[in-house]
């Protein structure tokens, strides 16, 4: 089922983030302070802590404390959401369903922008060492290419992504560097995979983001210009 929760972000310099958030009925009565927790478009994490192991043995004085905290530490308030059942997916919570309908209609909410899902497939057979080598000389070479503009990136470790097996990345301008990243991780090691919500491979930049041309180029990820290959054939080995 479903939980209303509290959702703070972190938001790297290098455009990964991380989520916490905990539920909006916790109270002075409840049995514990939950809290959900872990990296952006991934399963959340869930954990409990007892009443009695909370500050003054009340989960709402434990969840104000905490909220500080994370607070001081750059995390910022995105508002109530819904936590679906498998604790990855995060929908807002509607005008609507958190306070009394009144006669103007409540505005609509924010649009969940598009995303790119990456999954880990490891060849029938092979070795988990060869993997793991594989993988992690993509993501140097990934690494490497942002440096070539300026960024040091460090996404998470392989053994990271052997174990999380799975993941989403927004396509949001916030998020860009590591949508390069992932897209150069992929091309250069096909145990690493990426579909679009239709569950197509995308071997390419996103259309719709936006970034400079010359940036992508400099990463290899800039798109081919149809125009220039047509002007190059003349047109005589393209059919249609």
């Amino acid at each position: 089922m479903p939980v209303k929760v509290t959702l703070f972000r972190l938001t790297h310099p290098d455009g990964s983030a991380k989520d916490w958030a905990y539920p909006v009925d916790t109270s002075s009565a409840s049995p514990a302070f939950t809290v959900f927790y872990g990296r952006t478009g991934s399963a959340l994490r869930q954990t409990e802590t007892p009443a009695a192991r909370c500050r003054d043995g009340n989960a709402a004085r434990e969840a104000a404390l905490r909220e500080r905290e994370k607070r001081a530490k750059g995390y910022h308030a995105l508002g109530e959401f819904w936590l679906a059942d498998n604790r990855r997916a995060l929908q807002p919570v509607t005008p609507s369903e958190v306070a009394p309908a009144s006669s103007a209609p409540p505005p609509s909410a924010p649009p969940t922008p598009p995303q790119w899902y990456w999954r880990w497939r490891p060849e029938p057979g092979m070795d988990a060492a060869a993997q793991q080598a594989q993988l992690e000389a993509a993501r140097h070479q990934a690494a490497e290419r942002l440096t070539w503009i300026g960024i040091a990136f460090r996404w998470f470790e392989p053994e990271q992504v052997i174990a999380q097996m799975a993941g989403s990345i927004p396509l949001t301008v916030e998020h860009k560097f590591m949508i390069a990243f992932c897209l150069l991780l992929a091309r250069a090691c096909p145990l690493v995979r990426l579909a679009d919500e239709q569950g197509q491979p995308v071997t390419a930049w996103p259309p719709q983001l936006p970034m400079d041309p010359a940036t992508l180029e400099t990463l290899g990820l800039k798109p081919q210009d149809l125009r220039q290959l047509l002007a190059a054939t003349n047109g005589d080995d393209w059919f249609f």
